[in-house]
């Protein structure tokens, strides 16, 4: 038999075979999901012998809606939104690669399921370079921006608190000497900390952007804003996160770079995951393992960059302390070593990172 009625988003009339009753499936006309409705006393039985066929023949399912832009049980063609495990019997979300309750390994993972894998060096380092070359306006473009909201933001908290200062002056009078200093030094580190929470949203934003070009999307500049449903957890995520690293840095620095290399994914998978709490630092912990000595010669090669600019700025230095060379060299190897570092450098790191993040997670 065959079951027709209509959607009730669009009113279009689809039909559908009867052993299709109470699935889930994705209307043709106006894509939304909806559900074959079961017919009154319907059973196992044709419903043709009860006389409650809606039609004289029966449609098969190839020539129904349900054969129109077929897609996997797990995208909700015709899937309730739930798995029973088949070791614990218990529901998960359908797509899910492990069960919830029992850890039974539900389906296996494919290319971009999020599942950690090792990463090999080359690989990261040439990804990287594809997406920053192929995108260099766009990758100096965003840390630009990012540079100019923060610089704009600093500047208009020390001007708030300046006038606030000036204007407590004028109404109170001034205070003691000693009452000043006290107060300057707590305004002062106020504003280090108002300026920190938008140094980290920014980061949040510029760390979104370059995620969505690493993974072959096209993000807009309003991903700088996008960061707010993060930034709790950001700041608090990233003072355990310094914390531990300077704990490890003081036991004779290798621990500390373990540290920072274990757990230094954490701003990605906040992003990408939105995890609640501090499981971003422990879920860091899991994808960098078996990935760190990878990690740390990616480190390495980022490092040794920057000695190219570095070494020219110190010869510079040492030149004009003996004498040799003009002074007009310095500034000028000056104003190089910021630009490569800021506008070349920084970016193309932060890219590494979003780029060692994806294929860590196989994405």
């Amino acid at each position: 038999m065959t079951i027709e009625f209509e959607c009730r988003y669009c009113q279009k009339v689809l039909s559908a075979p009867d052993d299709k009753a109470g699935s889930l499936a994705r209307c043709p006309q106006c894509g939304e999901t909806i559900s074959v409705p079961v017919p009154e006393g319907m059973t196992s039985l044709s419903r043709a012998d009860e006389g409650g066929s809606d039609t004289g023949t029966p449609v098969p399912e190839e020539s129904s809606f349900l054969a129109e832009g077929t897609l996997r049980e797990e995208e909700s063609v015709l899937s309730t939104g739930q798995t029973v495990c088949p070791m614990c019997g218990e529901e998960a979300p359908a797509g899910a690669l492990n069960c919830d309750y029992c850890g039974e390994t539900l389906q296996s993972p494919g290319p971009g399921s999020g599942e950690p894998r090792k990463i090999e060096v080359g690989a990261v380092l040439s990804r990287a370079w594809g997406v920053f070359s192929s995108n260099l306006g766009r990758v100096i473009g965003v840390h630009f921006l990012a540079y100019i909201l923060a610089v704009l933001c600093s500047v208009a908290v020390l001007i708030l608190f300046i006038a606030l200062g000036v204007g407590a002056v004028a109404l109170l009078g001034e205070p003691e000497p000693g009452v000043l200093i006290a107060l300057g030094i707590l305004g002062y580190i106020v504003v280090l900390l108002i300026n920190a929470v938008f140094q980290f949203y920014f980061l949040l934003g510029v760390l979104s952007y370059i995620l969505k070009l690493v993974r072959g999307e096209q993000p807009s500049f309003n991903e700088l804003f996008s960061g707010w449903p993060y930034l709790g957890r950001m700041l608090l995520c990233s003072l355990l996160f310094i914390f531990m690293y300077a704990l490890g840095y003081i036991c004779l620095i290798i621990p500390g770079i373990i540290i920072a290399l274990m757990f230094g994914a954490y701003p990605y998978l906040l992003i990408d995951r939105n995890l609640p709490g501090i499981e971003s630092l422990t879920q860091s912990r899991k994808i960098t393992q078996g990935n760190l000595m990878s990690l740390f010669l990616i480190s390495l090669v980022l490092g040794s960059i920057v000695l190219v600019p570095y070494l020219s700025l110190v010869f510079a230095t040492v030149g004009m302390d003996r004498g040799a060379g003009p002074p007009v060299w310095f500034p000028i190897v000056m104003i190089f070593f910021m630009a490569f570092v800021y506008l070349f450098l920084i970016p193309f790191s932060v890219l590494v990172g979003g780029t060692c993040y994806a294929e860590m997670t196989n994405q």
